[in-house]
């Protein structure tokens, strides 16, 4: 297996459905999901269930489970070569893993990537306002995906990707609360591996 998606969630079944509905649509499929659910309900198994003919899927539910917790065991119980983190809210184009597997094909050397984010044609004006507001050269733009860069890119917690061996050798997931991907992030570039950003898997 060449990636594991690691998908934390707490219920929230209509987004994880759209999540999934995007990941049927991969032009690249050497990839599983893993979906980690805190919710103090369990109730996504007849979402979960909807997919597991479509999509390599596994599925852990465990009461009370923050983010970090979430993601921590969803790699735990993964068989990836490289452990990518989606958030449960996002959506994910047909070309992203083929964009990811083109980058580190050329760069065997990059332990960890990231993404930009993007708004979908679909989003509300809401929607479009928020993305704007975390993406534009105004405001973190220049650290969430917008300078084309190998070298000390700055990781965060949802389109982003570790090589397992990297992950587990610094830890994983610390389990703050806040900032724990720029945590994460700072770990592995202090170890020394490398990281890059893909401008294009958005």
């Amino acid at each position: 297996m060449k990636y594991s998606v690691i998908l934390p969630t707490f219920g929230r079944p209509d987004e994880v459905t759209n999540f999934l509905e995007s990941m049927t649509t991969q032009k690249f499929t050497n990839f599983e999901i893993v979906v980690v659910d805190g919710s103090l309900d369990n109730i996504l198994h007849p979402v979960i269930d909807a997919f597991k003919t479509k999509l390599d899927l596994e599925y852990f539910h465990d009461r009370g489970l923050g983010a970090s917790e979430s993601r921590n065991l969803g790699c735990e119980k993964a068989k990836g070569e490289y452990l990518v983190f989606i958030d449960s809210d996002c959506i994910v184009p047909s070309e992203y893993f083929v964009k990811i597997d083109s980058f580190l094909t050329n760069n065997p050397d990059i332990d960890a990537f990231g993404g930009p984010d993007a708004a979908d044609k679909d989003f509300s004006p809401f929607q479009k306002a928020v993305n704007y507001a975390m993406t534009s050269m105004l405001t973190t733009g220049g650290i969430r995906g917008k300078k084309k860069h190998v070298g000390k890119f700055q990781l965060r917690g949802f389109n982003m990707g570790v090589h397992r061996d990297a992950f587990f050798k610094v830890g994983g997931y610390s389990g703050m609360q806040v900032a724990e991907d720029i945590d994460l992030s700072m770990r592995l570039i202090k170890a020394g591996y490398k990281t890059g950003l893909i401008s294009e898997a958005f």
